[in-house]
Parts: structure tokens; sequence; C-alpha cells
């Protein structure tokens, strides 16, 4: 993104990870227009000035990338409840902006298996076993950007509609994700939880 010429702003909770990533790619590209914001996705008050300071400085979003799932509670259950409730929030947002007329797609995208730190709160056992592996069945980080930088920025995909991505192209998911009762309920409790009307 940053050699095509975008204004990226990576936002996040570890300071001493943002600005090391700021920095690599500006190593990696002098002209590149990259900064580090303060964000915790675990605090509406932080979401909140987050938003306010990107308004205050004007600047257009063409392109918002969500990647969150930093504690993994309940290993399997939870990643798996998560990536339904992407699924469901991602197609009923598609929705709302057909039915607005905006000219915007909302992509849910799965970058398969990579190895990162996500794997961490896994049991000593399960941990060593993956350390074992990833090397052989996991895709680097970067690799798995690709499938969303693809959707993010393929002028191909203009005017789409969002759909499921996986692995550079896009697949059904199971019956569940098609539920108008699950996608309504879903936004609905989203919507209650972060004090929207």
């Amino acid at each position: 993104m940053a050699s095509l010429g975008a204004h990226i702003i990576i936002a996040g909770q570890n300071e001493l990870k943002g600005v090391s990533a700021v920095k690599r790619i500006c190593e990696e590209n002098r002209e590149a227009k990259v900064e580090f914001d303060q964000l915790n996705l675990a605090s509406l008050q932080s979401v909140r000035q987050f938003v306010q300071s990107i308004k205050r400085r004007g600047l257009p979003l063409h392109i918002l990338v969500n990647n969150v799932f930093r504690q993994c509670y309940s290993a399997h259950a939870a990643y798996s409840q998560s990536k339904l409730a992407l699924l469901l929030f991602s197609s009923h947002l598609q929705q709302r902006l057909d039915r607005g007329g905006f000219p915007v797609s909302s992509w849910a995208v799965d970058p398969g298996m990579v190895d990162t730190s996500l794997y961490c709160h896994l049991f000593t056992t399960a941990r060593l076993a993956r350390t074992a592996i990833a090397r052989l069945l996991f895709r680097s980080p970067s690799q798995g950007t690709s499938t969303v930088l693809y959707t993010a920025l393929s002028p191909s995909l203009e005017g789409e509609e969002g759909a499921y991505w996986s692995n550079g192209c896009t697949e059904m998911t199971s019956p569940n994700t098609y539920d108008p009762q699950l996608h309504r309920g879903l936004w609905d409790s989203s919507c209650r939880q972060v004090g929207l009307p």
C-alpha cells in the first residue's frame, strides 16, 4: 500500500510494535506516508478518541482493514465464533450499504493459517507442536496478507458486492452466515454495546 502512494495509519495498542512497523516501511520506501496512532479496541473511549483524531485531520478514508483476535480465551471455540461474527457482520454491512446506495464494498477475508503470535495462548503441548509444523504448513505474515491486499487494492473488484475471500478466491460459507435473524441480532447487539441507536 505504501509503495502505491497510500497514506497509511497503523492503529494499535502496542506502540513499540507500531512504531517499529512504521520504521521498517519507511526504510523500504523513503517516500512512504505512514504513521502510528494508539488505539485500544477493547476500549470504546479509545476508539472514539481515535475517530475524532482522524476527523480533525480531515483525511479521506478509502480502505479500512480490521485485524483483531488478541486473546484466545478458548482456543478453538472462541476463534470459530469470532469468524462467524465477522462473516455475519460483513454480510449485513454490505446489505445496509447497498440499501443506502453507497459505493462501498465490505469483504470478509480469511488469511489462512499464518505463523503469528496469535497462537501463543495455546496450552504448552499444542504450542510446541505448532512450532514444529509451522514452517511446513503455515504461511508467513507477508504471505497471509496477500488476499487482504488483493481485496483492498484490486481495481477489478471495484463496484463488486462484498463476499468471503480465502486463499485468493471467493468461497461459499456455512448456512448460518445467510441467516437474516443472526445478521440482525449481531448488528443490534453490536449497536447496543457501543451505544449507537
